[in-house]
């Protein structure tokens, strides 16, 4: 095969370093959600919310994580089929945090040449952790692979969103069956909308109809 060109080298190397930044972005936007969530909810007539971001704006991702499900917790009264929501997604955020931990505290090796310079290894990401074994934590990380990752994040940051204003009695954007729009809050609980179902949490619950999803794009 003939040496890999140079427009090909840097297409790849661009890819992989986009592909770097969207993942972190949208990481960002996970963390962002909770906190302008619970900043929300801890805001009224006598306190800006303002103050409510200062107290919690030097957070790092896993201490926002605990103040976020935890204020659900409280505050939502879950029964049995909520606790195992709320479990489910706390869970997902906690992997998605320690996998950001690898992706933004790592080293990257980008654009390195097979031997026969016919194309680019893989990015590899080398994460030293002195303190465990096996110390050393390396993989290989395509721009597909980050991008699925990404991808995955998105589709976390609409449900804890959704699950978090529900938890937490904040407004949801509801229809009718008239198709009329409205804005409720304190109108629906966690299982009128969310299930856990099998390996996920799905729009299930009994009316999931009646409240507009929250999604996100990319």
């Amino acid at each position: 095969m003939p040496p890999i060109t140079e427009d090909e080298y840097r297409r790849q190397m661009d890819d992989a370093y986009r592909a770097v930044g969207r993942y972190v972005v949208e990481f960002s936007q996970l963390v962002g959600r909770m906190r302008n969530l619970l900043t929300g909810r801890l805001s009224g007539e006598d306190v800006p919310q303002a103050i409510s971001e200062l107290a919690l704006g030097e957070a790092t991702a896993h201490q926002m994580m605990v103040a976020f499900f935890g204020a659900c917790r409280y505050l939502g009264g879950f029964d049995a089929a909520e606790a195992k929501v709320e479990a489910h997604l706390r869970n997902r955020v906690a992997h998605t945090i320690e996998k950001r931990n690898d992706v933004a505290h790592g080293d990257w090796w980008i654009g390195i040449l097979r031997s026969d310079a016919t194309d680019m290894i893989p990015p590899k990401l080398v994460r030293i952790r002195p303190l465990r074994d096996g110390y050393e934590k390396t993989e290989n990380l395509t721009a597909h692979d980050l991008d699925t990752q990404t991808d995955e994040i998105i589709d976390l940051i609409n449900l804890v969103e959704e699950f978090g204003r529900l938890a937490l009695g904040l407004p949801v954007h509801t229809t009718s069956p008239d198709g009329k729009f409205g804005y409720e809050h304190g109108v629906f609980r966690v299982s009128d909308v969310l299930v856990k179902d099998g390996p996920t949490v799905t729009r299930t619950g009994p009316h999931a109809g009646e409240v507009e999803p929250l999604i996100y794009f990319s």
